[in-house]
């Protein structure tokens, strides 16, 4: 069969219009892609340059925290050095504790070695069961024994309770730091007057009964003290002990005030009678008791080489 013409035109045609389509067809991709590439690329250069930058500003600004953590951080290694400081420090405390004990007790030899021998004394004494041996012995000297005859030559008495309990008192209210005249008085009172004043170990071992609380009540045993404690204060002003030389001239006119001689117990201290040492105190008061004073007491306090 012989195609007509209009049949053939069509095929052309249709061939024809297929490439024309085709061709408007690139042309139109060619267009859109040429119109959304520079879009693309606008987009890119606009937008990662402000996102780029936000990013770094934001990690610019958390930077400074890790800076931060390091500086926390090195403190337990400091903690470690600061603890081995204090155990080097508490051991060298140790240490020289133990070196002071060491030196103490060269100190004592050294003081036993040193005693200086005083003369005896000239005070009747009673060959009777009376005890040779000093409470506080010090020097080298023979215990001076208090005999009735010595007590009735001085005078001595020896003060009711309820007198030294008032004088107690007063005296504790004191407020000078060197008042040691309490002590002295304590030792004169009867437990249940004094327990309020003794620490409270002492009084539950007293009060259960393991240990024994001794209440001087009687006038041998006062003035036998007080002339103990007479030649440990000659000790103490021989040695330029200071604070105990003050301290046993305060004691001594404690025990001059119970026995009732206000007169010596003024006189002891005195002032213008310390330097050097109490010494010319303590001889003024053996002096008026009739008790020998040691001739190296008397050299030493007659010395004016003394800064006290």
């Amino acid at each position: 069969m012989v195609k007509s013409k209009k049949q053939t035109n069509k095929k052309v045609l249709t061939k024809k219009a297929k490439k024309v389509t085709l061709k408007k067809a690139k042309t139109t991709k060619k267009v859109v892609m040429k119109k959304t590439k520079p879009v693309k690329k606008a987009v890119k250069k606009a937008l990662p340059k402000k996102a780029v930058a936000k990013k770094k500003v934001a990690i610019k600004k958390v930077v400074p925290k890790k800076v931060v953590v390091k500086k926390v951080a090195p403190k337990k290694p400091a903690i470690k050095a600061i603890k081995k400081k204090i155990a080097k420090v508490e051991k060298e405390k140790i240490v020289v504790v133990k070196r002071i004990e060491i030196v103490k007790k060269k100190i004592a030899t050294k003081e036993k070695v040193e005693k200086p021998k005083v003369e005896s004394q000239v005070i009747p004494e009673e060959t009777s069961s009376e005890t040779t041996e000093m409470k506080l012995p010090y020097l080298n000297h023979d215990r001076i024994i208090a005999t009735d005859e010595f007590i009735r030559a001085n005078k001595f008495e020896l003060r009711n309770e309820q007198e030294i309990i008032e004088k107690f008192k007063k005296e504790i209210q004191s407020a000078n730091p060197f008042n040691f005249k309490p002590e002295v008085m304590l030792d004169y009172m009867s437990f249940e007057n004094a327990k309020s004043f003794l620490k409270e170990d002492f009084v539950k071992e007293v009060e259960a009964g393991t240990k024994q609380y001794h209440h001087i009540n009687t006038i041998k045993e006062a003035v036998q003290d007080f002339i103990d404690y007479m030649v440990f204060a000659w000790g103490k002003a021989l040695h330029q002990r200071g604070l105990s030389a003050g301290r046993s001239v305060d004691k001594l006119s404690a025990w001059l005030w119970l026995l009732k001689r206000d007169d010596l117990a003024d006189l002891i201290v005195r002032e213008d009678l310390y330097k050097p040492y109490g010494s010319p105190a303590l001889i003024k008061v053996c002096e008026a008791l009739n008790i020998n004073v040691p001739k190296e007491l008397i050299d030493f306090s007659q010395r004016t080489d003394f800064a006290e």
